[in-house]
């Protein structure tokens, strides 16, 4: 673990949300965090081309589900408190006091508008957590098929693994997503390893292959004339 922080503070790059060059620190909830501002970056090591940074997007709306999902959670844990206790010394009041008309009876609603608060906030500081975790998981994998796309030669997942600061495990997650979308193909090498690699783009252009009319009339004339003979 010690290993793993100090290479994360000298995983040094251009932070994409204060724009401060600085390292990186370990995270629970964000895997690495900028060491300045505290917002989720994804590591890489050793030195790259210029990156294009695509995965900023993700990073960026990651982090404002994340402070939604603090501001929730408070709200949350604040009208949980408060309508818990409204409701239950409301119904302590009545209990002991039997005698006490509707009207008390009636404060129990008040109690309880409280505790659909804090229902409501629950929903959405899951939500929040959800959508941080799934902006950081296309964040990762945007970087992860832009280091193979950099990459002079194929990659296995071991390797991509060690480039972006994570286990195994992880980086084969990442290889599935992209697989999956047809972003990058596999091949087992001789060895027995699974290598991947981003898969060329075919490209088609008019004029490469010039279409010649009379040869192909030619062709077709002389495969009827075959038919025919085959027939008789």
């Amino acid at each position: 673990m010690s290993d793993l922080k100090q290479l994360a503070r000298n995983a040094v790059a251009r932070c994409p949300h204060c724009g401060n060059v600085a390292g990186l620190e370990l995270s629970a909830d964000l895997r690495y965090r900028c060491r300045i501002c505290g917002g989720p970056r994804v590591p890489t090591r050793g030195k790259h081309p210029e990156r294009s940074m695509r995965e900023r997007e993700h990073l960026v709306t990651a982090r404002r589900a994340q402070r939604a999902a603090w501001l929730f959670r408070a709200l949350w844990i604040f009208s949980g408190v408060v309508g818990g206790l409204t409701f239950l010394s409301t119904l302590l009041t009545l209990l002991l006091f039997s005698g006490l008309g509707t009207a008390w009876a009636s404060l129990l609603l008040f109690g309880a508008v409280p505790l659909l608060v804090a229902f409501w906030a629950r929903q959405r500081t899951l939500k929040a957590r959800t959508t941080v975790k799934d902006e950081l998981d296309l964040a990762w994998t945007s970087v992860a098929h832009e280091l193979l796309r950099a990459a002079p030669n194929e990659l296995t997942s071991a390797e991509l693994a060690e480039l972006m600061l994570t286990d195994e495990r992880h980086a084969d997650l990442l290889l599935a997503r992209l697989n999956v979308d047809d972003q990058v193909h596999s091949r087992v090498t001789d060895e027995g390893q699974v290598t991947y690699s981003v898969r060329a783009t075919e490209r088609f252009r008019v004029g490469d292959a010039p279409f010649d009319e009379d040869a192909w009339d030619d062709d077709a004339e002389q495969h009827r004339a075959d038919l025919t003979r085959r027939s008789e």
